[in-house]
């Protein structure tokens, strides 16, 4: 946990503990860390909960109403950031003395300071002007309350204690007062809510550099923010992680861990919570140091070890030291865009913050080298929008101007082309519609770029049928030597050819088999195009026609290099991008097929046929669209959504209607989404048992170390009758990233234990070890196959689909589930989101209804998630415009120098 940002509904949770909670080991009262005169707060005075519940109110501390709420409107009363110390910085607090406790309960102040002073300097808390549409800097009380524990939940021993965890709720009453001395409320929509890692990761980045001047030494982890201190022994840490720990037993009853689904993890944190007056007043420290005996250590040892690997912690040099913070820092930029193409000042802090950990800076040095980086044009504004600056690298500046000018170039520019009564002609022999036939005609125009938008199920797989056969028909001759179907020979390029590709092999190899073209994945596509060019050939060998599947998921700097290779010399290619700009999004930064869209137009396909019946097919258009409330509303009506008590009965449901449907309709095809990796393994757990206890799967099994797409490490179970998914391309297998394999036999070896298993690939029978399709960790990169996540799920058609729900889904994530299916598509939703419900209104002990439930997912996955692009601050066909002209004048003078 780095900071968590709540709303406050109660002031009494903060200020009316139970003593049985709060007062132990001397827990101090909250003290008031910022004041105000005019609202009558001293700074350093310790908070009286009567002044703390009129600020909240509005209210100064004479009871003086100086901030109204508007009519119908609910006040908030104020916000609440948590910052979390990292759990070996709570085991010292445990283990040690009073004397340690005064010297980290100083360093925890000192990072709490730092936070503050983040929020004063970057954080506007105060809106005015029509609809709060102008943001500014306000002066705010605050009032920290720490706590040194959790809390109470069964430990590994089987005993009921509250693990030692120390935390600061940093609360921010509603009122604050504008530059101009005007009162108004706390924006608790705006920069404050966003910025809760930001703050999260100055707290952290504070606490660590105190604590090594305080001579500690931090141990960094990979994933780059999470630290430890050297010489705390993880096992007396996870031990007092008793409460995620508590989350981690719930969650494993459906396959999942709380730090792959965070979503789920918090739903049953709210719901799982022990009430604060249950602990009994035992002397925690004590307690603590107890506890940490059982384990076998002893808390002093523990402490003289930390103090130990402080000293043998090698004086750093200042001119080494310098040397890491310049390295860090210039990774930064690319880092920043790496997923994104822009983002903005408070995470360009966040990452700086991050990455400087262990290195002794204090957060204003921090700061300072992230400001650093915008001076030396490492990281440049674009401008500015309601949230504040806009930034990017220059790179990334570049690369999406390219690509929207190659984009004009390539659609204004032609090459030899099928007739169009030829056209015409197929698209009547394989019963197109005349909207359909419309597209046809402009892909096959001989415009080297056509743009293609295709919602799904509008029927592209035959379009583009007959785009490909309109080429050939017209000299672009298949590629000879190539099949649909060979992973390792659909890269090359010769002659004149129409070639196929997609972000994701699977898809590709799919786009081949539906209409009969070459067709690979595109990275594997720009890797050979790249040596080709390095090696001084053309890109494309011959005329070429290229039709890219799925081009929504394309980011910028993908689509720019393969619209560089188009227009390359002397190639006589054209591109045709078919895809959906509403589906989820990019992995990649950018979002390609919008700045497309945007500079040259598109041909585009709204007739839907995949679904049977009319609201089938309006309804997933309505998800897209952003009316959640529609199409949830047409689901609900035809008995298609499932409300449960718990995630557990939950996926129980799921699993119940998936069996039923495969031993009634055993032809038909059938697909499980969820929105997370995690979260597929869970239901696939269930699934899994469900087969095994038929028979279809064996019951002796190997346990193989997995990590899936997302990089989380995990165990795959394999045994005879399950079905798998490779996660990366082997070509000696003859499998790709999504490769379908359905197990024959597993074999162990006797003495080596050397597994071996033997699966079937389609027609074909493969053999392999587990070392074969492993990473270089030794973890395997398969999945099992009988769930998918949404985003792998794009582009696949299906009869019936079963979706796990959740709040956490979006607008695309609704759309693309919704959207697989011929037939009925099921949604299965946990009642756990009910507390959150409650958060938002207030009132924590009401009963909720499913009409409630459904108007909360109506406003929860109707919202979109926006692919930002560095253009769009500006008019991005007004741009195509004018390099149009510009190109134009420079071909005239070209002419006249000739």
């Amino acid at each position: 946990m780095v900071a968590t940002f709540a709303i406050i509904h109660r002031p009494a949770y903060y200020t009316s503990q139970p003593s049985a909670y709060y007062t132990t080991d001397k827990e101090t009262a909250g003290v008031w860390l910022r004041g105000n005169e005019r609202l009558g707060i001293v700074q350093g005075s310790a908070v009286r909960p009567r002044d703390f519940d009129l600020l909240c109110e509005g209210c100064d501390t004479a009871g003086n109403k100086l901030v109204k709420t508007p009519p119908f409107k609910r006040r908030v009363l104020g916000v609440d950031i948590t910052l979390s110390s990292p759990k070996a910085v709570s085991v010292l607090y445990a283990a040690g003395d009073d004397t340690l406790r005064a010297e980290i309960a100083s360093a925890e102040r000192a990072a709490v300071e730092a936070t503050l002073r983040i929020i004063e300097r970057e954080i506007p808390l105060a809106r005015r002007g029509h609809n709060g549409v102008q943001r500014e800097h306000a002066k705010f009380t605050a009032a920290v309350f720490t706590h040194s524990e959790a809390r109470p939940e069964t430990h590994a021993n089987g005993g009921v204690l509250a693990s030692v965890q120390r935390h600061h709720h940093v609360c921010i009453p509603s009122i604050v007062e504008r530059p101009d001395g005007t009162l108004g409320a706390v924006d608790s929509a705006g920069g404050i809510r966003s910025g809760k890692k930001l703050l999260g990761s100055v707290y952290r980045l504070q606490l660590a550099t105190e604590l090594e001047q305080r001579g500690f030494a931090i141990v960094r982890s990979d994933d780059g923010w999470r630290w430890s201190i050297a010489g705390v022994p993880d096992k007396v840490a996870k031990f007092f992680s008793a409460r995620r720990s508590a989350i981690e037993a719930e969650l494993a009853k459906a396959g999942l861990t709380s730090g792959e689904a965070p979503a789920v993890a918090a739903a049953i944190t709210r719901k799982s919570r022990r009430t604060k007056d249950t602990v009994n007043t035992a002397d925690r420290i004590a307690g603590w140091q107890e506890a940490i005996k059982d384990l076998g250590f002893d808390p002093g040892a523990i402490v003289e070890a930390a103090r130990e690997a402080g000293r043998e912690a090698v004086a750093r040099d200042s001119a080494i030291v310098n040397a890491l913070i310049h390295s860090r820092m210039a990774a930064l930029p690319s880092a920043l865009t790496e997923s994104e193409a822009t983002f903005e000042r408070r995470h360009l802090l966040e990452v700086a913050c991050n990455a400087l950990v262990g290195t002794g800076v204090s957060v204003d040095q921090a700061v300072k080298e992230a400001d650093a980086l915008l001076e030396s044009r490492a990281i440049v504004e674009l401008g500015t929008t309601r949230d504040g600056v806009v930034l990017s690298t220059p790179e990334m500046v570049a690369t999406e101007r390219r690509l929207v000018e190659t984009a004009v170039n390539l659609a204004q520019a032609c090459l030899a082309a099928p007739a169009p009564d030829l056209v015409r002609r197929l698209c009547r022999e394989n019963s197109l519609s005349q909207e359909q036939t419309k597209v046809a005609l402009a892909a096959t125009s001989g415009a080297r770029l056509v743009n293609v938008l295709a919602p799904a199920g509008t029927g592209k797989s035959k379009l583009l049928g007959v785009i490909a056969r309109s080429f050939e028909a017209a000299g672009y001759s298949p590629a000879l030597g190539t099949s649909p179907t060979d992973a390792s020979s659909v890269v090359v390029l010769p002659g004149a050819s129409v070639v196929g590709a997609s972000v994701a092999w699977r898809a590709a190899l799919d786009l081949g088999h539906a209409i009969n073209v070459p067709s690979s994945a595109i990275d594997a596509l720009l890797k050979r195009l790249d040596a080709r060019v390095a090696a001084g050939k053309s890109a494309f060998e011959g005329r070429t026609v290229l039709l890219i599947d799925e081009s929504g998921l394309q980011s910028s700097p993908q689509l720019a290099r393969i619209l560089d290779h188009v227009s390359r010399g002397n190639s006589r290619s054209l591109l045709v991008l078919v895809g959906d700009e509403r589906q989820v999004r990019p992995i990649g930064p950018g979002h390609a097929i919008r700045l497309v869209r945007e500079a040259i137009g598109a041909a585009t396909l709204s007739q839907i046929y995949r679904q049977r019946e009319t609201w089938t097919r309006e309804a997933p258009q309505a998800f897209a669209r952003g009316d959640a409330a529609a199409a949830l509303k047409a689901f609900n009506e035809h008995g298609l959504i499932e409300f449960h008590n718990g995630l557990k009965p939950t996926v129980d449901a799921l699993a119940d209607a998936w069996q039923q449907a495969r031993l009634s309709r055993p032809s038909e095809q059938i697909t499980v989404l969820t929105k997370t990796n995690a979260e597929a393994r869970a239901v696939a757990a269930v699934l899994r048992d469900r087969l095994k206890r038929e028979g279809f799967i064996k019951t002796r099994e190997v346990l193989l170390p997995a990590v899936d797409a997302s990089g989380n490490p995990h165990t795959l179970p394999v045994a005879a009758g399950d079905t798998l998914v490779a996660l990366r391309r082997v070509d000696r297998l003859g499998v790709v990233n999504g490769t379908p394999l359905v197990v024959e036999r597993v074999k162990v070896a006797c003495l080596s234990k050397k597994v071996t298993i033997t699966a079937r690939r389609g027609d074909e029978i493969i053999q392999f070890t587990p070392e074969d399709i492993a990473d270089g960790k030794g973890r395997v990169r398969l999945a099992n196959g009988l769930v998918s996540t949404i985003f792998r799920a794009q582009g696949t058609t299906v009869d019936q689909s079963f979706v796990l729900l959740n709040e956490k889904f979006d607008r695309h994530d609704s759309y693309v589930s919704a959207s697989r299916a011929r037939g009925d598509t099921r949604f299965f939703c946990s009642r756990s989101l009910d507390s959150s419900i409650r958060a938002s209104s207030g009132d924590f002990h009401s009963e909720i209804n499913d009409a409630q439930r459904l108007d909360h997912l109506a406003q929860r996955l109707s919202r979109e998630r926006v692919k930002t692009t560095t253009l769009d601050l500006i008019d991005v066909a007004k741009f195509a415009k004018a390099h149009t002209k510009r190109e134009r004048n420079r071909q005239k003078e070209l002419g006249h120098e000739l």
